[in-house]
């Protein structure tokens, strides 16, 4: 899914990734493509955003996932390998520097490739996605601000939408959290922690909503219910949620156990609202729960079935036999026999099932 949004300059547009988690601005027409590229005995995904303005300008961002990184490999020693790959294609780096997006560190390199061509790049690796940002002009205007401007406008950004539930979440990034493919019950969407895995959870972020539990429920009571639960206690800091007031609540980690440690707590158009923050031990998630605090934005709510956008690519079911698509707010329920059973739901707010 992409978006074009109006940018702050007149001639260029600023492209929106949804899936790929950026916004760039390019000046021209944009040719998009994915291909499956070999990196040893890894099939890489790559997607591709090209901008040929003409005269020999090329704007390009590209983007993949990696597996997880050896143990011996950091951040800077995969950097030093790409690097490495120009100088063993016989191009000619010009300059090596660190760059920063946001408190993210990454690479830019500027190149001649010997045929004419003056290459700029900046590389950032984002838990275990690379992003490429490239600009390629003719070597005698390599002075010119163009490639400059359009490596300095790429952000990290992101948008998940979520209208059955009543709101959205515009630019929460969680680098290295991984997110689930779709709802469940009253669970909107969890993302577990860069230590976790599915089978092993150390600590999670989810966001919920559903129905008030009692009628004449408020944020505060609902908050004061939780707490009491936690054994943790109601924040007297005045938040918001998109400008609606919300409350926070606190409790203690427990070490070998996952449990609730913070959470956000909103009513909204007759409906509650959870953002909900879990960890074992000395994991942490408060940075995360901002991000999603941040990100979010009210929107009227639809009925789940007018709301059937399908998931970005195909998933494995019944044992790998084969390969499906749903819609993205669907979950795929567990069952006694996987390998022959399939069941989803659609869970339906205002009925609460």
């Amino acid at each position: 899914m992409k978006r074009k949004i109006d940018g702050v300059k007149s001639a260029d547009t600023i492209y929106a990734s949804v899936d790929g988690g950026f916004k760039v601005a390019f000046p021209g027409r944009v040719a998009e493509s994915v291909s499956v590229e070999q990196a040893g005995p890894v099939a890489l995904r790559v997607h591709s955003l090209v901008d040929k303005e003409g005269g020999g300008h090329v704007l390009l961002v590209m983007w993949n996932d990696y597996p997880p990184l050896p143990a011996e490999m950091n951040r800077e020693t995969f950097y030093d390998r790409l690097q490495e790959g120009y100088v063993v294609s016989g191009q000619n780096v010009l300059a090596s520097r660190a760059v920063k997006l946001g408190d993210r560190v990454g690479r830019e390199l500027e190149v001649d490739t010997g045929k004419g061509v003056y290459h700029r790049v900046r590389f950032y690796l984002v838990g275990n996605r690379l992003y490429q940002i490239m600009g390629n002009v003719p070597l005698a205007a390599r002075d010119e601000a163009g490639a400059a401007d359009f490596l300095d406008s790429f952000v990290l950004w992101s948008a998940r939408d979520f209208p059955a539930r009543g709101f959205r979440l515009e630019g929460a990034t969680l680098p290295g959290w991984q997110a689930s493919d779709g709802s469940r019950g009253k669970v909107v969407i969890e993302w577990i922690g860069p230590t976790s895995t599915p089978a092993a959870v150390r600590s999670f972020v989810s966001i919920e909503s559903g129905p008030p539990t009692a009628n004449g429920a408020t944020a505060a009571l609902a908050a004061a219910e939780l707490a009491k639960s936690w054994g943790g206690q109601v924040g007297a800091d005045k938040i918001t949620l998109d400008g609606e007031a919300a409350v926070k609540l606190d409790a203690p980690p427990r070490a070998g156990e996952l449990r609730p440690v913070e959470a956000l707590v909103a009513l909204h158009g007759g409906s509650i609202y959870l953002v909900i923050g879990a960890v074992n031990g000395d994991e942490k998630c408060s940075e995360q729960l901002e991000e999603v605090r941040k990100a979010w934005k009210w929107e009227p709510a639809v009925a789940a079935s007018m709301h059937l956008e399908f998931l970005p690519d195909p998933v494995s079911a019944l044992g790998g036999a084969v390969v499906v698509n749903y819609p993205r707010d669907m979950h795929r329920n567990e069952t006694a026999e996987p390998e022959r059973v399939l069941h989803s739901s659609l869970f339906d707010m205002r009925k609460g099932q």
